[in-house]
């Protein structure tokens, strides 16, 4: 035995355009997923937009579902990448300065400790910036280059080596700027710099004997080295001209056994006991010139 249900015709007719549209705006609703772009903030949040436009300084954008609505922008500083609904990804640098104000500043800096030829040695540094905020640093202590201070006036040092560090700088940038503003330089700010410092020189020293009217002087060949974290703060001016003011400690190790309690390495020196890892200290006034011609301003 067959059963029909009886259905009327209007329900049909009435719930097939309902259909319809359900699924007209799920597939509208579907392109616009697909045709959709993505801001990743650096404060780790996502944004599902449409870009409008990415400018030198921010990028200006729509809400997904409300294309003719008013018009966004966001700091390029803030973006750490779009991934537009093509699937291309567009990165943006952390640091605020412009290629084209970067392509117009020296990387390479030669500089001198102004204070050094006084104490007993003179000091040349190298500095090349190789991004924002990171440079590597080398320097060279040309030991007995300078006034020979000698010991209480009593017998000059005579030392004569050579001294040699070298230390990756990093350099802080700010954490916020204007739009618009132009910072001063790359290598321009307070930094660290993990340094290796090693050495070789020969000296005169005294050696006491009270039977004795003076001291008998001798000659003494020392080696170091040490590992030094230097805190510094660097200034450059004009693009031309530079002055670094720096103080380090670390830990190292020398042969030095006549002087049991501190000895001086032109340009560092051994605060602790002889015997086996002592603290070592750095300090410096740098100035200096940087060097290299920059590059044609491509905006012009």
């Amino acid at each position: 035995m067959e059963y029909a249900f009886p259905v009327h015709q209007s329900t049909i007719i009435a719930m097939r355009p309902g259909r319809l549209l359900l699924m007209l705006s799920f597939l509208f609703f579907a392109f616009n997923l697909v045709g959709q772009d993505v801001i990743f903030k650096r404060s780790g949040d996502s944004l599902q937009v449409k870009v409008v436009e990415v400018g030198t300084q921010e990028i200006k954008y729509r809400h997904l579902l409300d294309a003719d609505g008013p018009l966004y922008a966001l700091e390029n500083y803030r973006i750490r990448s779009i991934r537009y609904a093509s699937g291309r990804v567009e990165y943006f640098e952390e640091n605020p300065i412009a290629p084209e104000d970067r392509a117009q500043q020296r990387v390479h800096a030669i500089k001198m400790n102004l204070l050094s030829p006084v104490l007993g040695y003179t000091r040349f540094s190298y500095e090349y910036s190789l991004k924002p905020g990171r440079s590597l640093e080398g320097s060279i202590n040309f030991i007995g280059l300078g006034r020979d201070p000698g010991h209480f006036d009593i017998f000059t040092r005579n030392q004569a080596g050579l001294g040699l560090a070298a230390g990756y700088k990093f350099i802080k940038q700010p954490n916020y700027y204007i739009p618009g503003m132009r910072i001063r330089h790359l290598m321009h700010g307070i930094y660290a710099k993990p340094t290796l410092h090693l050495g070789f020189y020969g000296e005169d020293y005294a050696v006491y004997d009270f039977t004795l009217i003076g001291p008998t002087i001798k000659r003494r060949n020392v080696a170091y080295g040490a590992g030094i974290v230097e805190l510094g703060s660097q200034w450059v001016f004009q693009n031309i001209f530079l002055i670094d003011l720096y103080v380090g400690l670390g830990l190292g190790l020398d042969n030095n056994r006549e002087e049991s309690y501190g000895a001086r390495h032109w340009g560092v020196s051994r605060l602790g006991a002889a015997n086996g890892l002592g603290a070592f200290l750095t300090s410096g006034f740098k100035v200096g010139l940087l060097l290299g011609k920059p590059k044609e301003d491509p905006r012009f």
